[in-house]
């Protein structure tokens, strides 16, 4: 297994809460290992995933599905990603620390420069990182960053830029093959009002297709639009011409969409909830987590560990900061929905000392797990934890590839 040693960016730890329930979890095998200090070129590098390979380029389109456009980041958003069917797009650090967009092809396993322009330099291209890259599976969208601007669009290889009329500021949030569905945020007299509108791709201009709400976040799936209602807690279907609300659920307290698959976690019970069939049914029972992420029937998830905390007591300094900010987050598990027993995927620990996890995304029974490991040093401004890393787990496989900025 190759392992990469980039230049690393520094973040403050997540303050996270956690809850202590019993959980079992059967024996599994890490395929953590310890990163060596050499530094490889990322462009010479190759990951093979048997994963991927066995599913192909349909499996990746049918995994991919009606995946919603996220940002996918670390807490801070250094470190930024974007996932399309067939690639992994991520910012990433040379030895002259100029920061680039590259690219994983999962199908070949090769890295790469996301902007395929051979005589490009990559410092004021459309793949700089002054922008943010999003994909909804059949675009890529660049949002700048900073300051003012505008977004361009491209087909998933980078090339055939155009712009678009979305403002900067827009919340993407999911495409299909009508347009692009965004939403929009207005203050007025002290107060916030979305609306939700679609980008057209037949006239190339957008509109607006509900009147401005307070307290409501909208999910798409394909073109059926859900309204989540965030004072009643009540989540509602909208009618094609999206002008009446069918109640669909109450009690829902953090929607996410996972896949085109609505979930609805609650961190004090610790139940993962699905619309199946029109109604919210309980498919899994998880800790409070760090994080989670739902892909292809498995819930993958990370959380604080008090137990882990109590094992490191006899290393003060590092105790005294595991209490201090009650944060373990090292391993990655997963449960399948509608069972009991979790699993142990991913162990983070080096030299006995536990990671953490700042995020976990999983592409079927591929990880992209960013992490720090442990590292205590003082600047003016607080204590903060080590370098930051990108590890790929192939779980099918039991091999990964770390990647250390």
């Amino acid at each position: 297994m190759k392992k990469i040693c980039l230049l690393c960016l520094l973040l403050f730890a997540l303050l996270l809460g956690a809850c202590s329930p019993d959980y079992s979890y059967s024996e599994a095998e890490s395929s953590k290992q310890e990163t060596d200090k050499q530094r490889i070129d990322l462009l010479e590098t190759t990951f093979y995933s048997g994963y991927y390979q066995s599913i192909g380029e349909s499996g990746l389109q049918e995994l991919f599905g009606n995946s919603p456009i996220k940002c996918l980041c670390g807490p801070n958003g250094s470190l930024l990603y974007a996932n399309t069917p067939t690639q992994m797009i991520f910012t990433y650090a040379t030895e002259q620390n100029v920061w680039n967009y590259m690219a994983y092809d999962k199908l070949t396993g090769n890295f790469s420069y996301a902007c395929r322009d051979v005589l490009c330099g990559h410092d004021n291209c459309l793949f700089s990182t002054d922008k943010k890259i999003y994909s909804g599976g059949k675009h890529l969208f660049f949002v700048p960053q900073f300051g003012s601007g505008e977004i361009y669009m491209s087909d998933l290889s980078g090339v055939n830029p155009q712009k678009i009329s979305v403002p900067m500021d827009a919340e993407l949030l999911s495409e299909t093959d009508q347009g692009l569905y965004w939403c929009n945020a207005e203050l007025e007299n002290q107060k916030v009002f979305y609306s939700l509108w679609r980008y057209e791709y037949s006239t190339n201009d957008s509109v607006r297709l509900t009147d401005p709400a307070e307290n409501v976040i909208f999910q798409v799936v394909g073109d059926t639009v859900y309204v989540h209602d965030m004072e009643s807690l009540t989540l509602y279907r909208l009618s094609s011409d999206f002008t009446q609300r069918t109640e669909v659920a109450n009690d829902v307290i953090n929607l996410s969409n996972f896949g085109g698959e609505l979930y609805d976690y609650d961190h004090h019970t610790g139940v993962l909830k699905k619309l199946l069939d029109g109604k919210m049914t309980a498919v899994a029972t998880i800790p409070s987590v760090c994080d989670y992420w739902v892909s292809d029937g498995y819930v993958y998830y990370c959380f604080t560990d008090s137990a882990q905390i109590e094992a490191n007591k006899s290393d003060t300094e590092l105790y005294e900061y595991l209490s201090e900010y009650n944060q373990t987050c090292g391993n990655v598990y997963r449960i399948k929905e509608g069972e009991d027993t979790s699993e142990l995927v991913y162990h983070g620990a080096h030299d006995g000392k536990p990671d953490l996890i700042d995020y976990i995304f999983a592409d079927g029974q591929v990880l992209y797990i960013q992490y720090r490991n442990y590292q205590n040093f003082e600047n003016n401004f607080s204590k903060q934890r080590g370098q930051e890393e990108l590890v790929i787990v192939d779980i099918t496989m039991e091999t990964s590839l770390m990647i250390s900025y």
